[in-house]
């Protein structure tokens, strides 16, 4: 069963009142906060590491709604990107409908969930979905948290750890000619252990923590059992049987 980090839950941002400003027909526009120095440092980490910051920021800004949303839906995508981070054929892609998710708590959501799709689905390919992602996100969590210090404090210490163990490395110019494109298992995925900031966290997570994270919840609608994948992929491979 998927649950929240204890480090967001006792950073209590879940208020249930709303501060900050909403416009759904402006949205990013009346962000403030200044991403660059973040999105500066970010460039030198590999791509999985973050594409596990963005689920860690979408994680953030889930739990700022918890008590003024009672839809399962975006902490079912936050799992279902988990999964995806690691094997992307197991999930399906997202994209909410815009009418449903209006107003000052859904419309932050669908945000959150339109820009971690395509940084989950196509940032390796595409490093831009990963920049807009990130920048997006950040901004986003900035604007609607109530109390920005416990994120801040929780991205520097992140950040921090990623710089030393997950730094980018050059791109093989050859690897491209054997990846199974969205069938692709990605063995560099960073652990969600990783997003934690206690000390106790050394950094020895590797490979078999990673692939607990296809371990889900069969409940989950957004995720596909490894047969339900294999029937998709023969699908693929034989479109007329």
């Amino acid at each position: 069963m998927y649950r929240v980090p204890p480090y967001i839950v006792a950073a209590a941002i879940d208020e249930a009142s709303i501060r900050f400003v909403w416009d759904d027909t402006r949205a990013s526009q009346d962000f403030t906060y200044p991403p660059e120095r973040w999105l500066n440092r970010w460039r030198g980490l590999s791509d999985a590491a973050q594409i596990a910051l963005g689920i860690g920021i979408y994680e953030w800004i889930v739990w700022r709604f918890h008590r003024l949303s009672a839809d399962p839906l975006p902490l079912q995508i936050a799992e279902a990107a988990w999964c995806a981070s690691v094997d992307p054929a197991r999930v399906e892609y997202v994209e909410l409908e815009r009418a449903d998710w209006i107003g000052p708590i859904r419309g932050p959501l669908w945000c959150a969930v339109t820009w971690l799709m395509p940084m989950i689905f196509e940032g390796r390919a595409k490093p831009e979905e990963i920049a807009s992602g990130l920048s997006y996100l950040l901004r986003l969590a900035m604007h609607v948290s109530p109390r920005i210090e416990p994120f801040l404090d929780w991205l520097g210490a992140v950040t921090s750890r990623f710089e030393a163990l997950y730094p980018a490395v050059a791109d093989d110019p050859f690897a491209s000619l054997f990846a199974a494109s969205d069938q692709q298992v990605h063995e560099d995925a960073v652990p969600r252990e990783m997003l934690d900031p206690a000390p106790g966290v050394d950094g020895r997570a590797g490979w078999p923590e990673a692939q607990q994270m296809l371990d889900v919840d069969p409940a989950n609608p957004l995720l596909l059992t490894p047969e339900q994948v294999r029937r998709r992929q023969r699908g693929r491979m034989f479109p007329d049987n």
